[in-house]
C-alpha cells in the first residue's frame, strides 16, 4: 500500500527500511533543538554536530539508494553538511576573536559553493550521461531502419 515512499530506496535490511524514519526524526530533532534550546547556541551547534554526524554514518553503512549516484550524492552532501556545521561551531563561543571569525566566514562561504558546485556537478553528469544514452539510442534505430530501407529499395536495372 505505501510501496511508493520507497521509491528509489532499497528496502532489503532494517536499516534501510528505517530510513526515511530516521530522515524524519532527524528533522523534527532539529526543530526541536532550535526551539528548546535558544538561548544555549553553542548546544544547538554540538547537537546538531551529532545528529549529522550519526545520519553520515547511518547513510555510509546502510546504503539506503538504489544507485551509486544518488548514494555518493547523498554521502557528499551529508560530508558537506559536516564541514559547514563545523564552522557555525567556530562562529559560536568556542570560537576565535571577530577578527578571526571573519576570515572564517569566507571559509564558511567557500565550502557552501562548494556544496552547491559538487551538487551541480553531479546532477549535470547524470544529465549528460542520460542525453548520452538517448542521442545513442536514437542513431541506432535510425541507422537500423536506414539499413531496412536500404535492403527492401528495387535496383532500378533488374526490372524490365
Amino acid at each position: 500500500m505505501y510501496g511508493f515512499l520507497f521509491t528509489g530506496i532499497n528496502n532489503d535490511t532494517k536499516g534501510q527500511r528505517m530510513f526515511f524514519f530516521l530522515f524524519i526524526l532527524r528533522r523534527f530533532a532539529l526543530i526541536m533543538t532550535a526551539f528548546e534550546l535558544v538561548h544555549h547556541p553553542a548546544m544547538q551547534v554540538i547537537i546538531l554536530l551529532l545528529i549529522n554526524m550519526f545520519f553520515l554514518i547511518f547513510t555510509a553503512q546502510t546504503k539506503p539508494h538504489k544507485t551509486r549516484h544518488d548514494r555518493r550524492m547523498d554521502t557528499v552532501s551529508e560530508a558537506f553538511m559536516m564541514l559547514i556545521c563545523y564552522h557555525l561551531l567556530l562562529f559560536s563561543h568556542f570560537g576565535p576573536n571577530i577578527d578571526d571569525q571573519y576570515t572564517l566566514g569566507w571559509s564558511y562561504l567557500t565550502t557552501i559553493c562548494g556544496l552547491l558546485a559538487t551538487n551541480m556537478f553531479f546532477v549535470l553528469k547524470q544529465v549528460f550521461h542520460e542525453l548520452k544514452l538517448k542521442t545513442v539510442k536514437r542513431y541506432r534505430i535510425w541507422k537500423l531502419k536506414r539499413s531496412i530501407s536500404y535492403k527492401n529499395r528495387i535496383d532500378p536495372r533488374q526490372v524490365k
